[in-house]
């Protein structure tokens, strides 16, 4: 406590207001700026600019000791000299005086406002009439000048900052008449930084170079610090801004105050982003994050956070970015940070409005939110203001959205982020009918915007051509469109090495590549529609296969955290059997969420760019019949000796996928009556370019269509499609080229190693049972047919059954074989793709819980060149837009297998014995992959037991079907 007998008055102050100082002065001894709530109205005042000083003191100082200090009266300020101490938040953790001089505004509950000295003068500047009053005002206040020019360059930032121009140009000429050159470093810097706002980029740059010269007069390396730290965002040319930023950066553990070499290190992170270079900006937060933590400056630990969410809304890792801004806001609000608070509510909002499928009235919860908490005298209010108002429009409240527009525009062009504006402004116009002004403002953000910016350029583009369109101009709106693409592809090749998380990406921007391909196919223009269709289908699986699928170079510090990353999840698998409620289900989740965080980490810090694929010839040999699901129609494209035809379906696509789902249920239902709608089905996907059909063909679907079982369609003469010609499945025409280049370069060792009926541990069926609600009997036929298939292939084959087909001993030897078959149970997690799984044995000295999930497919160093999975649902999974099913079958194709064999549904067991023995004994003879399946399916057609869809129809060929393998 401090002594009571330490205080003294110049000026009568009350008991109360003695009191009231006495609180403030012990709870700044706690280093915590929730002890001050006793002293204010409510909580929300402490995140206002009137408690500014306290939190920056926070952030600069622990273990503050405050041993006297006196107060008296002036005008409607109590002034507080104190003799204060603290230890410095820096690397060397010195014990240093802390601001001396303190006014305190008392309010009902205690303190109202409170201001170090320097903060109270910097508002006096502001609020003064005139350049007199301020030239006064400096005087008064010459020995802590730099300290109160260094304010005024702190509140260059905040949305009054045109106030601030007047009291910088005082504090300019002051100083340089008085040689005082700290003030006049941070004096410049504050016009610097007024330049930048105002767009004006030759002024800026040379602000900026004057504070650095003055600040070199000093010989104070702090002084020094901040100028070069603002000459890192606004010096021009760049290589100079580099040169400068690399100066400041490695000067943090020098600096009493760190802040501006961190501030420098956001300078090139800001960079890095503006550069889709992801990879280096990610390393460079996880490093300004570990300098914060270290040094316990929680707002600059919240700004790390805040990049990382950006980083992973950039790459459409939405769980991730919601994970991290829920970090950012659990700090802020213990902080009581408001304007943190404000920032992480809107990623949160902006993750709900821009995945490839929004949420927009969560979106519209989370960002008015973000405008509520955000304090007024910040920047970002505008930015905040035209997200919510788009949120709006998406959600039909056009009327609510209006009052934004105008506020949208408001203030500085560069920190209103007027591109979001200019979206915003013709997406309301646009929901409005006023198609003349929403046309203007696409017109206006992309002229304004330009080429620099292309993350909103191309949404522009893209939605001016969709305009176009809708207004009668189809060959403008395509040649918008074509640039809208353009912009897209120049960042499809993101610095991750995570295949799904690219996936995600590529998804939210599918609808521009489908708006390109309805419009050229309404112009007849098939061949460039092709192409288009193409480039938005696959590219991650192309990827893959064309060898951009590396190891990451992980740490051993890294590897062991993603080992333990992985083992929780196995023991949170095992904890679910044994532990009534939902907490277990919940830490599943947590844990599953905290290992995708990481690999998405990681997969940022270690990747390599990309090369775009280059144009490979379309297939000479088969037929290939590719679909391309448009928002109201499909299109139908046939590849054949080297050309493209494409014909607009006259089915409507919601006719088709309500009889899809139909045809697929009656199936499975083993249901006589799906012969209907197998012939409609025929009617309306085949049947327009049936004449160009000849012998095996090979289907490129499109969402939905997965789901179709084109061997089950009826033709005409009351045949199955499957009885004329060999069928296989591929996600793109590109893949299959670059498919058959990979099975060239990647030769495994061994034959085949099959695995049947493992003997699933009864506490594995427990858990998959009570998780999946699932029904995992014995497979005494897989078991059976593992054996007799290994047999065909001779002793360079192995057979694990039973016991002995543990996860752990799959993983092992699977990238030794050329061809694998898992005859086992799967099962397909709709709501989380990557925990897809089959089900294989373990034991209990088992690292492996028997679930060898899909992201563990992934991290297998294959060299298959196919993959059998003789199991149940291993061809469905979550349909990506333009990635096609991500579930098992992905996951093999991504870790490097070309071609697999998987199911559409639920099998019987020894139906699908007898069909896979037939299957494999054609394929060692020397068929193809896909008319080996055919024979086999047409062989157990025969059988009358069988003869129903439901036992022959499920098992299809992904990828490159006319390759041999031998």
């Amino acid at each position: 406590m401090i002594p009571a007998l330490l205080l003294s008055f110049f000026v009568a102050v009350t008991p109360s207001e003695q009191s009231a100082v006495a609180r403030f002065c012990q709870a700044l001894t706690s280093s915590e700026i929730r002890t001050m709530l006793p002293m204010v109205n409510k909580p929300s005042a402490l995140s206002t600019d009137s408690w500014s000083s306290v939190r920056d003191l926070f952030e600069h100082y622990d273990c503050i000791s405050i041993p006297s200090y006196r107060v008296r009266s002036e005008g409607d300020w109590l002034v507080v000299e104190m003799d204060g101490s603290g230890i410095t938040l820096n690397a060397r953790h010195e014990r240093k005086p802390i601001p001396a001089v303190w006014y305190l505004k008392p309010g009902a509950n205690g303190i109202a406002e409170a201001k170090s000295e320097a903060d109270h003068v910097a508002d006096l500047l502001i609020a003064a009439k005139n350049d007199d009053a301020r030239l006064a005002i400096i005087e008064q206040h010459a020995e802590i000048l730099p300290a109160v020019a260094r304010q005024v360059m702190v509140l260059a930032r905040r949305t009054d900052r045109a106030r601030v121009k007047a009291p910088a140009l005082s504090l300019l000429e002051w100083s340089q008449r008085n040689d005082d050159f700290a003030s006049e470093a941070y004096a410049f810097d504050a016009l610097a930084r007024l330049a930048r706002y105002a767009q004006d980029v030759p002024n800026g740059s040379r602000y900026a170079l004057a504070a650095e010269s003055a600040a070199q007069r000093t010989n104070d390396c702090e002084v020094i610090a901040y100028a070069k730290a603002i000459a890192a965002y606004l010096v021009m040319p760049d290589e100079l801004r580099g040169r400068i930023r690399d100066e400041v950066i490695p000067m943090t553990g020098e600096l009493d105050d760190p802040y501006p070499a961190l501030y420098a290190l956001g300078s090139r992170m800001s960079e890095e982003h503006d550069g889709a270079d992801f990879t280096s900006e990610y390393r460079d937060c996880r490093l300004l994050g570990g300098i914060a933590q270290r040094f316990g400056m929680r707002e600059q630990e919240m700004f790390a956070l805040q990049t990382e969410a950006a980083i992973r809304e950039e790459l459409a890792d939405w769980n991730g970015t919601i994970e991290v801004a829920l970090q950012v806001l659990a700090i802020a609000r213990k902080q009581l940070n408001a304007e943190y608070e404000a920032r992480a509510c809107h990623i949160i909002g902006e993750s709900y409005a821009e995945r490839d499928n929004p949420d927009y009235p969560r979106a519209v919860e989370w960002l008015r939110k973000a405008v509520d908490t955000l304090p007024p005298t910040l920047m970002r209010g505008p930015l905040f203001k035209t997200n919510l108002g788009n949120a709006l429009v998406q959600t039909g409240r056009v009327r609510e959205a209006e009052q934004y527009l105008a506020v949208a525009f408001g203030g500085s062009p560069a920190l209103t982020f007027s591109n979001r504006a200019y979206v915003f402004g013709e997406h309301l116009r646009h929901a409005q009918g006023r198609y003349t002004e929403a046309i203007k403002y696409a017109r206006d953000g992309i002229a304004t915007t330009g080429e620099n910016d292309p993350y909103y350029t191309w949404e522009l583009k893209a939605d001016l051509g969709n305009m176009l369109i809708e207004c009668g101009e189809a060959e403008g709106g395509i040649e918008s469109l074509r640039e809208a693409i353009d912009l897209i592809e120049t960042r499809r090749i993101l610095n991750t090495s995570d295949a799904l998380a690219r996936a995600q990406h590529f998804a939210t921007r599918q609808w521009v590549y489908e708006s390109l391909v309805d419009a050229l196919a309404s112009q007849k223009q098939f061949e460039e529609a092709f192409s288009i269709a193409e480039r938005m289908k696959a590219r991650e699986l192309e990827d893959s296969l064309a060898g951009a699928k590396e190891r990451l170079p992980l740490s051993a510090g890294e590897q062991a955290e993603q080992r333990a990353l992985n083992q929780r999840i196995v023991e949170l698998n095992r904890k679910l059997i044994t532990t009534k409620g939902n907490a277990p289900r919940q830490e599943l989740r947590q844990a599953r969420l905290e290992l995708e965080t990481f690999n998405t980490g990681m997969a940022m810090r270690y990747a390599t760019n990309i090369p775009d694929a280059a144009e490979v010839p379309l297939p000479s040999h088969g037929t290939i019949v590719e679909y391309a699901i448009l928002p109201h129609s499909i299109v139908a494209f046939v590849i054949r000796d080297g050309r493209v035809t494409g014909t607009r379906l006259k089915t409507s696509r919601t006719k088709i996928e309500r009889d899809a789902a139909q045809l697929t249920s009656s199936i499975r239902k083993r249901d006589l009556g799906y012969a209907t709608k197998a012939r409609t089905l025929y009617d309306a996907l085949i049947k327009p370019v049936a004449a160009q059909l000849n012998g095996a063909i090979t289907i490129v679907p499109d969402g939905f269509l997965w789901n179709v079982p084109f061997d089950a369609l009826l033709t005409p003469s009351h045949t199955f499609l499957l009885e004329e010609h060999a069928i296989a499945y591929a996600p793109s025409v590109m893949m299959l080229n670059v498919a058959a280049r990979h099975r060239r370069t990647a030769p495994a060792e061994h034959e085949l190693l099959a695995v049947g009926d493992p003997s699933i541990a009864t506490a594995a069926l427990t858990r998959v049972t009570h998780y999946r609600d699932l029904s995992l009997t014995a497979l005494p036929d897989a078991a059976r047919e593992a054996l007799a298939v290994a047999s065909l292939y001779g002793p360079d084959s192995k057979a694990l059954v039973h016991g002995y087909a543990r996860e752990s001993m799959v993983k092992k030897l699977a990238p030794d074989y050329r061809i694998l078959h898992l005859a086992t149970h799967g099962f397909v997690d709709d709501d989380s793709p990557l925990y897809s799984a089959l089900v294989l044995a373990s034991s209990p000295s088992d690292r492996d819980d028997g679930l060898l999930e899909m992201r563990e497919v992934r991290d297998l160093d294959l060299h298959a060149d196919l993959i059998v999975l003789s199991a149940c649902d291993t061809a469905r999974g979550t349909v990506f837009p333009g990635e096609g099913v991500v579930g098992l079958s992905w996951a093999f194709l991504t870790s490097g297998c070309p071609t697999t064999v998987v199911s559409q549904w639920n099998v019987e067991s020894h139906s699908t014995s007898q069909l896979m023995i037939d299957f494999h004994k054609r394929l060692r003879a020397g068929e193809t992959v896909e008319s080996a399946l055919r024979r086999a399916k047409l062989a157990l057609m025969r059988d009358k037991r069988y003869a129903h869809p439901l036992y022959w129809a499920p098992f299809i060929v992904v990828g490159d079907g006319v390759a041999r393998i031998r």
